[in-house]
């Protein structure tokens, strides 16, 4: 599923689009309408702020079973930060009915995915995005039974390697820098990436 930064109406797009929000979209009406979501923490943009998150969450409980994962604070390319910021965090987001998302960052190794997460969200660098230990770390979720998320994936080729690697969803902000084209282009990605996809899992050779 491909996540997009999307606030208003999805009425009519096709089933694999999901909803990428944050705190900043006071309404989107797409999860409304039953789109799949998650919640980004906005640690590209600004400083992490608990209230506004918090308030955020409160506010989309009645669409918690549409809900992927949030997206607990992280630091961006740093993963002992990441980590500690989870650790401080968690026990007060189990509070809520939301799976956890916990990003994967530069310098991460697989022995320090925490235990009790529900999704591996790739973030980081994109030398880290398409490396080695991403590859490991998303091997170990995988044998955990967690499911992958990656962030920033706007071409052909990252999708199909996302896809290669073993991702569940993937979020990209491809769409607002020319939205008709990008979302064009998409709508001839996803479909062959879900075609690729299939022929992975039978085991045959891609």
């Amino acid at each position: 599923m491909y996540l997009l930064p999307h606030g208003s109406s999805m009425i009519g797009y096709p089933d694999y689009f999901g909803v990428m929000t944050t705190p900043s979209q006071r309404k989107c009406l797409a999860v409304e309408e039953g789109r799949p979501w998650a919640v980004d923490n906005e640690a590209l943009s600004r400083e992490f702020d608990l209230e506004r998150f918090v308030k955020f969450l409160d506010k989309m409980i009645p669409y918690a079973s549409t809900c992927l994962f949030i997206v607990l604070p992280d630091v961006v390319a740093y993963a002992e930060k990441t980590l500690s910021l989870y650790w401080q965090y968690r026990k007060t987001f189990r509070e809520y009915p939301y799976p956890l998302a916990f990003v994967a960052q530069d310098g991460i190794r697989p022995s320090w995915l925490p235990p009790d997460y529900d999704v591996l969200f790739i973030g980081g660098s994109t030398e880290f995005k398409l490396g080695k230990v991403a590859r490991d770390c998303i091997a170990k979720a995988k044998v955990d039974g967690k499911k992958v998320h990656v962030g920033r994936v706007n071409t052909a080729r990252r999708l199909n390697y996302c896809n290669l690697v073993g991702a569940d969803t993937v979020d990209g902000t491809c769409i607002a820098f020319g939205f008709d084209t990008n979302l064009a282009r998409l709508n001839r990605w996803m479909p062959q990436t879900i075609a690729q996809r299939t022929i992975y899992e039978s085991g045959r050779t891609v």
